[in-house]
């Protein structure tokens, strides 16, 4: 089995709402984060918060200022990011070995990884952690045609690129770690693949 999964695409094609109902009925024994898409009245997407895997649960919220784990919003014309975020929840939810119960995590979630939270030294160092660490570890990757797409819109720092290609190999590791390249024509087969390394962990 291998150590890491990650699933990239290009946006929208559906990764995350497949990764979602494959792991669905695990959540609690995942740690780690998952990136929670906020909408306005008109279904528009206007933020993004980060929530440990067992709040997940929907993919889409509607908008409230005052959610915690806000890490950006589009409200107007106005963009506010917040990498504190990333330096205590995310941190936190990564390292949360254990639940309340003091019952150890079985997997790491990371959904999704490769914005504005690459140029956070604290927050990748601790990722570059769990992916080295002992737990398995499944996710989303920004797709490097997405990742230029934000550098060529001035949304990130071309810097992030040179990261993004340095998490890419510690994903992969020495052969322990796997990025597939999802699109809907290969939805079963990827669900497939996602499945069978969840089901390793629990055998």
């Amino acid at each position: 089995m291998y150590k890491n999964l990650f699933l990239e695409s290009s946006p929208k094609q559906g990764k995350s709402t497949l990764l979602l109902n494959c792991i669905a009925s695990h959540l609690q024994d995942g740690a780690g984060f998952f990136c929670q898409r906020l909408i306005d009245d008109c279904g528009l997407t206007v933020a993004y918060r980060l929530v440990a895997p067992e709040s997940a649960e929907p993919l889409n919220r509607g908008y409230d200022k005052e959610l915690p784990g806000i890490f950006l919003s589009f409200i107007g014309n106005k963009i506010t990011k917040d990498q504190d975020v990333f330096e205590k929840t995310a941190i936190s939810c990564l390292q949360a070995a254990k639940d309340k119960t003091g019952r150890k995590k079985k997997f790491i979630l990371m959904d999704e990884i490769g914005g504005i939270e690459l140029l956070n030294t604290k927050f990748i160092r601790a990722v570059y952690d769990a992916l080295q660490g002992e737990l398995p570890c499944i996710g989303v990757v920004k797709a490097r045609q997405s990742l230029l797409n934000m550098v060529a819109s001035n949304m990130i720092s071309p810097k992030c690129i040179e990261v993004g290609e340095k998490l890419r190999k510690v994903i992969y590791g020495d052969g322990r770690g796997q990025i597939i390249t999802f699109c809907r024509e290969t939805s079963e087969q990827t669900e497939d693949e996602v499945r069978r390394f969840i089901e390793a962990i629990y055998t």
